[in-house]
């Protein structure tokens, strides 16, 4: 089968361009010809896929010039699924749930950038024939708010490389190390996670956060960071970090389903999100689910059970049941689904 698929970068990392290099790699695996198209380019062509970059100058022209170009470049391919927001064509995996659920979630004002973000989101979920989501939470998303047929969801759940992220012994600290991973300070909840951990951790725990350094600076808003907390800048090298951690913690206000919630399983760490991230569905303790991320005693309270919880293979067994593998094979059904109509 010849498969289309639309991105924004192609490389190692998290989030949907994390999932989207997964299933090329596992799809060129069983014989399928790729084209990836997106606007960055951060790794070379493998085996089986062809790798071509959008235009920096395309998605900024408008919708016609974009979807002009996409046609042209994927003819005669029947099998087209976009990983993004904006590209009107037969598949769209709304990776990131809707992003209504998103200013909901934050403070209900709609800006200036949300507008186009809606508009985006709009034109992909009204093309559509099938619309792939990771979580019945972002099922449930753009059922409400993009007002997507339940017959045209596709549910396929986020998969990791569990050679890639597994346990370790390795330690860095002779305290427990509590983990953030995430851009995005305030969405995230970094704010809460760094008032949390102070209120949560003994003095010889140390924080880590991976965030840039933007996002730091704005979450401590002009306060010295506490001195248990170490700054890490994302990298390809998160499994070094992930599997010398203990805890991750994730008070997110809305994830369609976070990425980071399931590496940290596959390397034995204990996973604190929120109910507002579809990953919970994959989480099976609930006391280690926040019911809401605002709420500092409460993350506090989850915090300190986290940190009393040391069971790695509890954790990547659970990791071991969501291979990229079988996200692979979801996704393979879905393009077959739109190769033959």
């Amino acid at each position: 089968m010849k498969i289309f698929f639309v991105g924004d970068r192609w490389g190692v990392g998290g989030g949907t361009s994390g999932q989207l290099l997964l299933a090329a790699r596992g799809l060129a695996a069983r014989g399928h010809e790729l084209t990836v198209a997106v606007r960055r380019v951060d790794a070379p062509e493998e085996a089986g896929i062809v790798v071509r970059q959008i235009p920096w100058a395309l998605p900024r022209l408008g919708r016609g010039f974009l979807d002009g170009y996409l046609e042209r470049l994927r003819r005669p391919t029947r099998a087209v699924m976009s990983w993004i927001r904006g590209p009107s064509l037969p598949g769209w995996r709304a990776g990131g749930g809707a992003h209504e659920a998103w200013i909901e979630a934050r403070d209900g004002v709609v800006r200036r950038r949300d507008r186009h973000e809606l508009a985006r989101e709009r034109r992909s979920a009204d093309r559509a024939s099938i619309v792939v989501v990771n979580s019945a939470l972002a099922a449930q998303d753009v059922l409400t708010h993009l007002g997507v047929s339940k017959a045209r969801i596709r549910l396929v759940r986020n998969g990791v490389d569990l050679d890639r992220f597994h346990p370790s012994r390795a330690r860095s600290a002779s305290g427990r190390v509590v983990i953030f991973v995430g851009q995005g300070w305030r969405r995230k909840g970094l704010r809460t996670a760094i008032h949390a951990f102070e209120l949560a951790a003994s003095s010889r725990d140390v924080l880590w956060v991976v965030a840039s350094a933007a996002d730091l600076a704005s979450a401590l808003a002009g306060r010295s960071a506490p001195d248990q907390l170490r700054h890490i800048e994302p990298s390809p090298d998160l499994p070094l970090w992930l599997e010398r951690a203990d805890v991750l913690l994730h008070p997110t206000l809305y994830d369609s389903s976070a990425n980071v919630v399931l590496e940290a399983m596959a390397c034995g760490v204990v996973p604190i999100t929120s109910a507002r991230d579809g990953s919970t569905e994959q989480v099976d303790d609930p006391a280690l689910v926040l019911s809401d991320p605002t709420d500092l005693a409460s993350v506090v309270e989850r915090l300190r059970y986290g940190l009393a919880q040391a069971e790695p293979e509890r954790w990547r067994a659970v990791a071991e049941r969501w291979p990229a593998s079988r996200m692979v094979e979801g996704i393979e059904d879905a393009m077959r689904e739109l190769e033959h109509g």
